[in-house]
């Protein structure tokens, strides 16, 4: 679980972001980066921004390479609203060292910050849940040519 505290008053224009604290999970060490108003330009309609999220993992030597599966939920702990995940029947992903996966587009900055919508806490603050898989890489064996 990772909390950004006041979220509305983070840096929120396109490609400023916030880092979390780290979270040690599997014997590795995750973040989330998280973009209040955006990755970038693009990722704005109607004068409306769109929230991005990424994954993070700063344990990785620098050939290695972790297969994973993630949903990513905000809100209300147990009742979050899953805002971004791998695609449920695709393969795992691979998370190369010092790459993020994550999404562009997670949720209206506006929506997150709307009290009507119950997703920041009494004091403003926004929990993203993160539920992680990791997988080992398929490993082959090949007869030797004698």
């Amino acid at each position: 679980r990772f909390v950004f505290l006041d979220f509305a008053t983070l840096p929120h224009e396109p490609n400023e972001n916030t880092t979390s604290t780290e979270l040690e999970c599997h014997g590795q060490k995750w973040l989330i980066q998280l973009y209040p108003g955006g990755y970038d330009q693009a990722h704005v309609e109607e004068g409306e921004r769109y929230t991005s999220v990424y994954v993070y993992c700063g344990s990785l030597g620098s050939r290695e390479v972790l297969h994973t599966k993630w949903v990513l939920s905000v809100g209300e702990p147990g009742k979050g609203n899953i805002v971004a995940s791998t695609k449920k029947n695709s393969p795992v992903k691979k998370l190369k060292s010092g790459k993020t996966s994550g999404h562009k587009r997670v949720m209206r900055r506006s929506a997150i910050i709307d009290p009507a919508n119950k997703i920041l806490d009494d004091e403003g603050s926004l929990t993203i849940d993160l539920d992680l898989q990791i997988g080992v890489a398929p490993s082959y064996c090949y007869p030797s040519r004698s």
